[in-house]
């Protein structure tokens, strides 16, 4: 499990950003400089998307993890993910709305695959975790799926 360290170093090497500490308080996150790009971290060509950096670095034993750091699906996101072969969309679970819009938005560019969570990325044990990876690897696609 990624530890707060890794957490703070990859969001200093990435761009800088804040989370508020207390729900229905801004910003959820706010970004320093105009990256358009998601945070990634890992090497699979198993992608997980995620909002947050500890997700995605939590993530990153088992797939790439990719933080889009918020909700919003850009084109430059589009582009990027492209280029793995499986791509899971993991939002928290009150933005499953927003999860499945993304999943329509990339459903012509790859294959890609909606996961209902029922608990938060980064909580989960490492075997939880596996077995998120190994449905976005099942050969078995569609868009509603188990819940984890």
């Amino acid at each position: 499990m990624a530890t707060v360290k890794d957490a703070l170093n990859a969001i200093e090497s990435h761009e800088r950003e804040c989370r508020a500490l207390y729900k229905n308080k801004k910003p959820k996150w706010y970004r320093y400089g105009n990256s358009g790009y998601p945070f990634i971290h890992g090497n699979s060509d198993t992608a997980i998307i995620v909002e947050d950096v500890v997700s995605a670095l939590t993530l990153s034993k088992f797939c790439t993890g990719i933080a889009l750091l918020g909700t919003n699906l850009l084109q430059s996101h589009i582009d990027v993910l492209k280029k793995y072969k499986k791509v899971g969309i993991a939002l928290d679970k009150d933005a499953s709305k927003k999860a499945v819009k993304i999943l329509d938005d990339l459903a012509l560019n790859m294959n890609a695959k909606f996961l209902l969570l029922e608990e938060d990325i980064k909580e989960m044990l490492d075997e939880d975790i596996k077995k998120l990876v190994d449905k976005v690897n099942n050969k078995a696609w569609g868009w509603m799926n188990d819940t984890y």
